[in-house]
């Protein structure tokens, strides 16, 4: 089971929980400012339809069992700011498209079996702390 949170404001921790959608449903004329995914279930991979979700600005999804490479649609999330995927089993290189994300100023991918180098376009994300 997913669980999805929306909330206006930049901290997800705080946001009132949603009914559970099916992942067919995302993307679908949802405008999310921060989404908290909790992942009760065996490792799965993160959805690459979440990328439809443009306006996101924060996506934290820390401690699930999340697995399989980050997508590389997410360069699509231009409004992101925050995204914590930390302490999951997510495996490959961390996608060149990430260069896209020029509002993120978190990114936080440790406590992964993320391998290779940093993409060269990290380094055009200036607010990148």
């Amino acid at each position: 089971m997913l669980s999805w949170i929306d909330a206006p404001t930049t901290d997800a921790r705080k946001a009132p929980t949603l009914p559970p959608s099916s992942k067919s449903n995302v993307g679908s004329g949802f405008a999310f400012g921060a989404l908290e995914l909790l992942c009760e279930t065996s490792t799965l991979p993160l959805p690459a339809e979440l990328t439809n979700l443009t306006e996101l600005q924060v996506f934290y999804v820390s401690g699930n069992n999340f697995s399989g490479p980050v997508p590389e649609e997410i360069g699509k999330l231009r409004d992101l700011r925050f995204l914590n995927a930390s302490d999951n089993q997510l495996d490959g290189t961390i996608p060149p498209s990430v260069g896209s994300l020029h509002s993120l100023h978190d990114l936080s991918l440790f406590q992964n079996a993320i391998s290779g180098s940093l993409p060269l376009e990290l380094g055009s994300v200036a607010g990148l702390r």
